[in-house]
């Protein structure tokens, strides 16, 4: 999980630094990780 986190972030940020915005779908998608992630760390 912590694998494809880094991918899906890495992919979000060369976007953003060759001066793209990210797609709704991705940005929902990398959300939607990151909620997740939050939730097993606060053991929700």
């Amino acid at each position: 999980m912590i694998e494809d986190t880094i991918k899906i972030l890495d992919r979000y940020s060369n976007s953003l630094r060759s001066g793209r915005s990210s797609s709704a779908t991705e940005a929902e998608r990398l959300a939607k990780v990151l909620r997740g992630i939050a939730a097993q760390i606060e053991g929700n």
